[in-house]
């Protein structure tokens, strides 16, 4: 289970993390986006998409392609996107998407600035061409 927490005078306030949940703190407020992480154990992950002064960053942490997910974040336009490209299967089973997805991903939702993460984590060797044929580098 996710939790966000916020820090207000002596005690920490906890609230469970669901999609469509926003904390708002000054000018900065993270919203909570789906995520779909078909792992053991991680049926409630989640994505959080960070706004201020008019920009906006997404933090995807596990997830597959989705389109419930693409369609979260494209409505909020993010300037910046970290999504994982690191492939990571369970039981042959896909459960964080690859660099080709990551890619997909990219073009639809369309950040100024992709930063991949999990890029090599767990094993060497992630295939990056569908990424950096689509990003030419």
């Amino acid at each position: 289970m996710c939790s966000l927490f916020r820090m207000e005078g002596k005690g920490v306030e906890i609230e469970v993390a669901v999609p469509g949940k926003n904390i708002s703190i000054s000018d900065v407020t993270i919203e909570v986006a789906p995520a779909c992480h078909p792992a053991p154990g991680a049926k409630d992950a989640v994505g959080y998409i960070i706004k201020s002064g008019g920009h906006a960053i997404y933090f995807a942490g596990d997830t597959l392609l989705n389109q419930e997910v693409t369609d979260a974040v494209k409505k909020v336009s993010p300037d910046i996107m970290f999504v994982p490209v690191g492939n990571f299967k369970i039981l042959w089973k896909k459960v964080v998407m690859d660099a080709s997805d990551a890619a997909q991903m990219a073009v639809d939702v369309g950040p100024k600035v992709f930063v991949p993460m999990h890029y090599g984590f767990l094993k060497k060797g992630v295939k990056m061409d569908r990424f950096r044929q689509e990003f030419n580098f």
